[in-house]
């Protein structure tokens, strides 16, 4: 089991560390300097992609990414927490879903 957090400006994985999960935490960011900037967080494990994947498509090629790298395993279980800006003017809304991984 993980936790995939897809994150465009890096602040949400340091959220989701501080709770100290037992299980990694697979970062999905779009910088190797925000990459770098998450390394210092307790369990992070930060992956530098996604760039021009559409967001609805950014999740199932997140989890097919930690399962090419071992990260998870077919019929684990697997969270994936986004944040997204879904209207201008609007604060970010962070989601949470849970998946078998297939």
């Amino acid at each position: 089991a993980a936790i995939l957090v897809l994150t465009q400006h890096g602040a949400l994985p340091k959220y989701v560390s501080a709770f100290r999960p037992n299980c990694p935490i697979v970062v999905f960011c779009p910088s190797a300097k925000i990459g770098r900037q998450l390394m210092f967080y307790r369990g992070v494990h930060p992956v530098v992609g996604l760039e021009g994947v559409s967001l609805a498509k950014r999740p199932e090629i997140a989890v097919k990414n930690a399962k090419a790298m071992g990260f998870i395993q077919s019929g684990e279980d697997v969270v994936v927490v986004t944040m997204e800006d879904y209207y201008e003017g609007l604060e970010r809304t962070a989601t949470m879903k849970i998946a078998t991984v297939p």
